[in-house]
């Protein structure tokens, strides 16, 4: 004869106590101790992926223009992106390096951004850009495409729906429009959403 198994409604008694304990007593201890064992371990939920974009966003493109001679800028007008040397020349947006280093501590943060096809030069101007107003904090998180929307994340902040942005799988924030007008207004609204109980 097989043993009755005791329904789910049934009490059970607790190895420790001698009392009748519900299912759901136990299931609710047993989260505990996980909870318990996961703090004691080290363990924190995993960050939330932010992308950032470079130019117009944590880059001033028109500082870089401004350094360049008017013969230049006569030369390549239309497509001054496409100057050799123009990315290294340029400054930082207001609040964007402050703002990277706080969201880089709360978020698994990368730059993502677009080198011009027709300026080889770009590619490493930028990678010399991020070294010199990033430092390690983004050591090895620069990402150089086309084709934004192939990377999976939950933000991108981002000015132009160009290269894929506005295909984007999480959500897109568009630097520059309301809201988010600056580095202030973006800051404020990536920390409210950090919570890992939306992820």
């Amino acid at each position: 004869m097989k043993p009755r198994k005791t329904p789910l409604s049934e009490p059970v008694i607790g190895w420790n106590t001698g009392h009748p304990v519900s299912k759901d007593d136990l299931n609710q201890d047993r989260l505990r101790d996980l909870a318990g064992a996961e703090e004691s371990s080290g363990y924190s939920p995993p960050k939330k992926i932010l992308f950032i974009d470079m130019d117009n966003v944590l880059v001033d493109f028109p500082s870089g223009i401004a350094q360049l001679s008017n013969d230049i800028q006569t030369e390549y007008a239309g497509r001054l992106d496409e100057v050799a040397g123009i990315f290294a020349l340029m400054q930082p947006m207001p609040g964007a390096l402050e703002a990277y280093a706080i969201l880089c501590e709360h978020f698994d943060t990368y730059i993502l951004s677009t080198a011009p096809w027709e300026n080889p030069s770009a590619w490493s101007d930028k990678l010399i850009w991020v070294q010199k107003h990033l430092g390690q904090h983004a050591y090895k998180r620069l990402i150089l495409s086309h084709h934004k929307h192939l990377n999976r994340g939950h933000f991108l902040v981002d000015d132009r729906p160009n290269n894929g942005a506005e295909h984007f799988k999480g959500k897109w924030i568009r630097f520059g429009r309301e809201p988010f007008l600056d580095w202030e207004a973006v800051t404020k609204y990536l920390m409210r959403k950090n919570s890992p109980s939306t992820l």
